[in-house]
């Protein structure tokens, strides 16, 4: 059974949402999300969702979880980080508009 890459994206959020990423190394969270405190540009939704997209388009050609992730370690650290602050977007974007729908 072929996974489509929406489903992938969509699974790896779901993940993130649980408290688990798998995709990711805990000193590569860390790093990212220091960075993206001293950062003085923020990251608007727009631009998140199009450097995930981007990124798991790359991602989607790999079937391996440990494959996604040497893709990744083999991104620079700034696209890696810029990578990981996106992912976290649209993760804290999607929790909160699902925590909209409870009321």
């Amino acid at each position: 059974m072929e996974v489509t890459p929406r489903l992938d994206l969509i699974s790896f959020l779901n993940m993130a949402q649980a408290g688990h990423c798998p995709l990711f190394h805990k000193d590569w969270i860390f790093d990212s999300l220091q960075k993206d405190e001293q950062s003085k540009k923020p990251l608007t939704l727009a631009q998140a969702r199009r450097v995930v997209d981007a990124t798991f388009r790359k991602l989607d050609e790999h079937r391996s979880l440990e494959k996604k992730q040497i893709l990744l370690s083999s991104l620079k650290s700034d696209m890696r980080n810029e990578f990981i602050r996106s992912f976290f977007k649209v993760v804290e974007y999607k929790s909160l508009d699902e925590l909209k729908e409870l009321h």
